[in-house]
């Protein structure tokens, strides 16, 4: 575990702790104020519908799966855990959040394509 603390350079150390400070402001602005708190009661109700969370409890199944396999293969280890991280909340939870925009097989070869040029995952 101090690897993984370690590995940190003091940028992201300190977007985390920004991320952190501005989370709990919300929260507690959130707490004193009615309509902004309903909003927020609204939101959680709407990520914790019935299939969006099959559909992320299956997500994070599937990419353990991986990694337990690429660890027993000697391919992943500790060390990789930021990059995995940072990887699962960025890439790949974009793509799995544009899942219903899927409506060819020729998706994925225009995907691959913007993500070499450098373009934006749409």
């Amino acid at each position: 575990m101090k690897e993984f603390f370690s590995s940190f350079s003091t940028r992201e150390t300190s977007l985390s702790i920004w991320i952190l400070i501005i989370t709990f402001l919300l929260l507690t602005l959130a707490v004193f104020n009615k309509d902004l708190l309903d909003s927020f009661k609204d939101a959680l109700k709407s990520f914790f519908q019935k299939l969006i969370v099959i559909s992320i409890v299956l997500f994070f199944s599937y990419i353990l799966i991986i990694i337990l396999g690429l660890n027993k293969l000697g391919l992943w280890d500790f060390s990789l855990l930021k990059d995995t991280i940072i990887w699962i909340f960025g890439s790949a939870f974009i793509l799995l959040a544009n899942f219903s925009k899927i409506t060819e097989l020729f998706y994925f070869k225009e995907l691959i394509k913007d993500i070499v040029k450098g373009g934006s995952v749409n």
